[in-house]
């Protein structure tokens, strides 16, 4: 399954539809994501997506410990799937990288497309614990910019 079809993202399309303050906003959601991750930040996190929001493991990594599906739906069950993803990395101080972001839209909503890294930090030196990518649906609420869905596919 080739990531840049999974929202059927047009990556030729020179049309940018999304103004300016409307692309950077999208942009600040995608970097507070990485930031309250690697933060462990729940409240934060939680504060990122629509009511209706879902977060999705669209397939699992081929090694290590994210090798199940996952998807969740909503505040309460995005809350418990935090809470418990926080407990699985342990003590391991991580960081979550976001990088080479796509996004497409008009009006109220939008896609994209977002590389991820995952850095374990530890006394022994710094590994890479994921490398994948989210193909993200935001929407524009009355509270700003909110993921509608992130669903991730890890390459690793």
């Amino acid at each position: 399954m080739k990531a840049t079809l999974l929202l059927g993202m047009d990556y030729g399309r020179v049309e940018m539809a999304l103004s300016s303050e409307d692309e950077l906003a999208i942009l600040r959601l995608v970097n507070k994501y990485a930031h309250a991750t690697s933060s462990r930040d729940l409240e934060g996190l939680c504060a990122l997506f629509a009511e209706d929001g879902v977060w999705e493991r669209i397939e699992g990594a081929s090694t290590g410990k994210y090798n199940e599906k996952v998807r969740v739906q909503g505040p309460a069950e995005f809350r418990q799937f935090a809470i418990k993803s926080f407990e699985m990395a342990g003590e391991t101080p991580y960081q979550y990288v976001a990088v080479n972001p796509v996004i497409e839209g008009d009006g109220d909503t939008a896609e994209g497309q977002v590389t991820l890294v995952i850095y374990g930090v530890e006394p022994q030196g710094v590994s890479v614990i994921m490398i994948g990518n989210f193909m993200d649906r935001y929407r524009k609420t009355a509270d700003g910019w909110k993921f509608a869905y992130r669903g991730m596919l890890p390459s690793t």
